[in-house]
């Protein structure tokens, strides 16, 4: 009998750890950082001689067609005058929440929104999103996307996940070190992929692209998810520090005519939209006393209260809630700016990798 009780102490002592693990994650705690405040970014209109066209996307799996916004209003007049006011919503929203007003697919008739389908399917409530494709003459147009987390944080993951999910072939991937001047690099990862997209008889287009991303938070870069996780739960658990994290990706067609091509490409663009991320790296960074207390699961609360970028299933219409959409649900307590200085703030760290 005793050697049965003895037997039995380490899974009693396993289960009391998971218990008192629980109970003391479910604790009412207070988190600094401000993730589900505004993100203050503007994609420019001009970068480096390129021009930013805003990309829609047709809601028909079957077609998948992506357009600008000056093709829209050449082909259809149906764009709005300024696309800044179109709600965007994920595809399970009702029609009319995902509808951009007098924008449909001038292929199918479907629908248009400013989320493409594999983002509303893989990313949860209440995503911001920004998006430009950048044109100049001579040069591949560049599509230039920042996916930023709220307190949900699967908000960002890895891109060999839904890049293949949405029938993209990963055919090669590598680190790149890209050159940002006055002797800095940023060390980004460079996917050759193969995209896929409906042509115009509704078969299947394979076009050779590269895809190059990378992460940052208003402390820290990296290329890495895994050390991106590392970082999170350092700053959360030790910290209570949640920032927001921003997921970069530049994607382009790839020539097989010029094979070193890409490296031009994101040598010259990636320094462009460089001090675009480290303006909004500061301005995030300035946010980080601003609190918001979790009283339960992180992802009840996952809301976001700004007025820029798209947002997955939050239709807005000029930063103004949809009438139709349900109201989200309140966080427990709002996030506001300490009047005084906290009593143990996040403070950045002394060398910041």
């Amino acid at each position: 009998m005793r050697a049965q009780a003895a037997k039995a102490i380490p899974g009693l002592i396993a289960l009391a750890l998971v218990v008192a693990t629980g109970v003391y994650l479910g604790r009412p705690r207070t988190i600094y950082g401000n993730p589900t405040g505004e993100i203050p970014l503007e994609m420019p209109a001009e970068l480096g001689g390129y021009q930013a066209e805003r990309i829609l996307f047709c809601s028909n799996d079957q077609c998948s067609r992506a357009y600008r916004e000056s093709q829209l209003a050449a082909t259809t007049n149906a764009a709005p005058a300024s696309l800044d006011a179109i709600p965007s919503a994920s595809l399970d929203a009702s029609p009319p929440q995902l509808a951009i007003p007098a924008a449909t697919c001038p292929s199918c008739g479907s629908p248009l929104s400013a989320i493409s389908i594999g983002e509303a399917k893989l990313l949860p409530d209440n995503t911001p999103i920004f998006r430009r494709e950048y044109i100049r003459e001579g040069q591949p147009a560049v599509q230039a996307t920042i996916v930023f987390s709220g307190i949900e944080r699967r908000s960002i993951h890895r891109p060999q996940v839904c890049l293949v999910s949405q029938g993209n072939r990963i055919t090669n991937e590598h680190p790149y070190d890209v050159d940002l001047g006055d002797g800095r690099t940023l060390r980004i990862r460079v996917l050759d992929i193969q995209q896929v997209y409906g042509g115009e008889n509704g078969e299947k287009v394979i076009v050779p692209a590269t895809y190059a991303y990378w992460l940052f938070n208003p402390e820290r870069e990296t290329d890495s998810h895994l050390k991106r996780f590392l970082y999170m739960a350092i700053d959360n658990s030790l910290r209570n520090y949640r920032p927001r994290w921003g997921y970069v990706s530049i994607s382009f067609e790839r020539t097989s005519l010029d094979p070193e091509a890409w490296k031009r490409q994101l040598d010259e663009f990636v320094p462009l939209i460089y001090p675009v991320l480290t303006d909004v790296r500061e301005k995030l960074d300035a946010q980080r006393n601003i609190t918001t207390v979790i009283h339960h699961s992180s992802s009840e609360i996952n809301v976001y209260k700004g007025e820029t970028g798209d947002v997955t299933a939050n239709p807005r219409v000029s930063g103004q809630p949809s009438p139709d959409a349900p109201a989200p649900s309140a966080p427990a307590t709002r996030p506001e700016a300490n009047p005084t200085q906290p009593a143990n703030p996040p403070s950045a760290p002394a060398d910041q990798p």
